[in-house]
């Protein structure tokens, strides 16, 4: 956090949106001391020191970074359009995240939505009416019967978005650390088939990128240990390997009998994850799922 003089943020007034609210959220954690002005007089606009979602012009250079002009072409390296949180994240999130692969995952996860949300990027289906991030910011705007409590609100906002970005950097930064832990795992390996991670919650995004393991054993909650099905691709409820159909949705003692495994406690009715009592009867089940397949 760059600790200095009072930076003034400008940004523009009437219906806020969640790329400008994000946008001066990432402003917020960078610099320590904020006041932030809603406004699209051209005279105030001129006495700030960073102009976002408004003014006309991107030029970090002069402290511009909105979008809106006509002749503006910059978009993410998916070809989604930026908007103002986008720019942003590019010009000032390298520095609260502690990693190259920390950054890219906060700007891809949801730097590029908040863009694809702002510039109009169909990312909806016909099936399920999604309630977004945006549709979260937008809920603080007031009604038509309160709008004089329109910048009352976007502070409520603000400090909403601001818990969430402090949220996702920590997580992006555990996340890569976390990434270098299952990296060393896959590289020490030995069974092939399934690997062993000694702590919960660890990134499996390696495991499915990097290599065609069938299964993840973990500890899980309360002691217990897990087996979770590898996906063939991120985002799709699609496993390598399911687990055996005859144990789906048995538990306990009838499934310690059809599997043949003792501590064994439930296996999921869709067939991607199992738990156990301890580590050993993880190891066997999955074992045992690979072997009864084959």
């Amino acid at each position: 956090m760059v600790k200095d003089k009072i930076v003034k943020i400008a940004t523009h007034n009437g219906r806020f949106h969640s790329d400008e609210v994000f946008a001066i959220a990432i402003l917020k954690k960078f610099y320590s001391n904020i006041e932030i002005i809603r406004t699209r007089d051209k005279k105030l606009l001129s006495q700030a020191d960073i102009r976002v979602d408004v003014g006309g012009r991107y030029d970090s250079k002069t402290g511009d970074f909105d979008h809106h002009q006509k002749d503006f072409d910059k978009t993410q390296k998916s070809g989604i359009p930026y908007s103002s949180s986008g720019l942003i994240w590019k010009h000032f999130g390298r520095k609260l995240v502690n990693s190259n692969e920390a950054y890219e995952k906060i700007r891809k996860e949801l730097m590029e939505f908040l863009d694809a949300q702002d510039t109009g990027v169909n990312y909806s289906n016909d099936r399920v009416q999604i309630y977004s991030i945006g549709d979260v910011v937008d809920s603080f705007n007031p009604t038509w019967k309160d709008k004089e409590k329109e910048n009352q609100q976007f502070v409520k906002a603000l400090d909403y978005i601001l818990t969430i970005l402090e949220n996702e950097l920590k997580r992006a930064n555990d996340y890569t650390e976390g990434v270098e832990i299952t990296r060393k795992a896959i590289k020490e390996n030995i069974i092939k088939e399934f690997i062993i991670l000694e702590k919960e919650g660890l990134p499996t995004d390696p495991i499915i990128d990097e290599t065609n393991l069938l299964y993840i054993v973990s500890p899980v909650s309360d002691g217990n240990w897990g087996s979770l099905a590898v996906i063939k691709k991120k985002g799709l409820f699609d496993n390598r390997k399911n687990f055996p159909k005859k144990w789906g949705g048995l538990t306990n003692d009838e499934l310690e009998r059809i599997s043949g495994v003792k501590g064994a406690i439930f296996c999921h009715k869709n067939l991607f994850c199992c738990v156990t009592k301890t580590k050993e009867s993880a190891i066997e089940l999955t074992k045992k799922a690979i072997d009864i397949e084959k």
